[in-house]
């Protein structure tokens, strides 16, 4: 179930402030088990389980991916472009894309061939001026199906490596959508102590903007981000966690004490693997805007180890996405009321 929901969730298109058709989705996804689903203005989704008690409890993730946006159609038909979100420019040239004009067209991240660059050149990353993505138009053919300001995407299939590893685009953070729904699947026959709401927020990549509309609207007694975090590879062993071996549980100044302290105690009580990540402040996560709406939310944060992160082939292990599942699921099961998390 997990990995078909990754699958459809991954294969959807919704650049940050383009996220309509993936909010469609969710929605759907979420009224399976939420007695109300709704957007708000600024777009994020928000699904309520109704419980008996007067406290709320937020499960938040993001649902934005990071991609680029058409800023010019030059004279011989190529597009040129800027990112949104975060995107290392080294990864660029040779990528397969789909520009988002007035229909789906497939295109190609190009550069000057390496035959052509100077030797300087070739020891240095190719600037973002000097690419474009070519689409094998004219500039008139063009100008009729793409317009500045349409969005761009990777084309990446959601791809199995080996048995228990997920490779694909948008998994930061669309695999912790597949989080929420496993919680909820979990949690379909528990009347909770407290209403349970679970967000779909946008806008994470540009800046934390969905999550800080959602928590000041809903204004929840405690609130849960999850997103991920760097996963090992050869060449980064520092700051980085293996995949396969549980979920990540963040803690420093952006995370409540009192909560951590409750949600570790359960995770050691319900034998959930997990690891511990320190961090001394922004963690970069919607967890860091969530943490200081109206009055103050007390904010916990856990994250799925991901390699390649913000590249076409973002890879988690299936193992980490349920135990991160298993671990919220755990942990609002054993309150007897909202209030329990803090003391």
């Amino acid at each position: 179930m997990i990995e078909q929901n990754i699958e459809k969730l991954t294969s959807l298109c919704g650049v940050s402030g383009n996220e309509q058709n993936v909010a469609e989705a969710v929605k759907g996804m979420f009224e399976k088990y939420c007695d109300t689903v709704y957007t708000d203005a600024l777009g994020s989704v928000i699904g309520l389980k109704k419980g008996h008690g007067d406290g709320k409890v937020m499960i938040e993730v993001h649902i934005d991916e990071i991609g680029l946006m058409v800023t010019k159609i030059t004279d011989e038909g190529f597009l040129k472009f800027t990112n949104i979100g975060g995107i290392d420019t080294r990864i660029l040239p040779g990528n397969e894309v789909t520009v988002h004009g007035k229909k789906d067209l497939f295109g190609v991240v190009g550069a000057i061939a390496p035959h052509l660059l100077s030797a300087k050149e070739l020891s240095s990353v190719i600037p973002k001026e000097k690419l474009f993505i070519d689409i094998g138009m004219s500039k008139s053919e063009a100008e009729k199906v793409v317009s500045v300001g349409d969005t761009v995407t990777f084309n990446a299939e959601f791809t199995m490596l080996g048995k228990r590893h997920i490779a694909s685009k948008s998994q930061d953070d669309r695999t912790s959508v597949s989080v929420l729904l496993e919680v909820l699947s979990q949690l379909d026959e528990t009347k909770l102590p407290f209403d349970l709401y679970v967000v779909g927020a946008v806008q994470e990549e540009v800046g934390l903007r969905g999550s800080t509309t959602v928590t000041y609207g809903i204004d929840p007694d405690f609130a849960v981000a999850t997103d991920v975090c760097h996963g090992d590879t050869p060449d980064a062993s520092e700051n980085t966690f293996p995949l396969g071996d549980g979920t990540v549980f963040e803690v420093g100044p952006n995370i409540s004490k009192k909560l951590a302290k409750n949600i570790i105690k359960s995770m050691d009580e319900n034998k959930i693997k997990y690891n511990i990540e320190a961090c001394g402040g922004n963690t970069g996560t919607d967890a860091w805007a969530m943490q200081i709406c109206k009055n103050g939310v007390p904010t916990a944060l856990f994250s799925i180890p991901l390699r390649y992160m913000h590249t076409p082939y973002e890879t988690v292990c299936v193992d980490d996405v349920k135990e991160t599942a298993n671990a919220i699921a755990q942990f609002l099961k054993g309150l007897k009321k909202a209030g329990d998390a803090l003391c």
